[in-house]
């Protein structure tokens, strides 16, 4: 993941977490303080994971687990078959519901 992308995605985490912090314009801030807390969290959590894990858009996942797998009959069937292996092994819950 990208720098961006870990910022996005933890101030989306942030926003999700703190939703059922009321509107209020009492409130308002404190939300926000919420939200800007819960996001400086998440992003070094997401910054420590992506040192050790490749984090990958489950979408993303979902497209090449699809694509690989329409390809099963290819002439190249080594490589296809390589590639299958891979995502089966990688990604085996998006394998299984791309496939089902």
């Amino acid at each position: 993941m990208t720098e961006d992308q870990i910022t996005t995605l933890a101030r989306e985490y942030a926003e999700e977490a703190t939703k059922d912090i009321p509107l209020d314009n009492d409130i308002k801030s404190l939300r926000e303080s919420a939200i800007k807390l819960n996001a400086e969290g998440m992003e070094k959590r997401l910054r420590w994971l992506s040192r050790r894990y490749c984090l990958v858009e489950k979408s993303k996942a979902a497209d090449l687990c699809r694509l690989t797998l329409e390809h099963g009959d290819s002439v190249d069937y080594g490589l296809i078959d390589g590639l299958t292996d891979i995502m089966w092994d990688i990604f085996p819950e998006i394998a299984k519901e791309v496939e089902g």
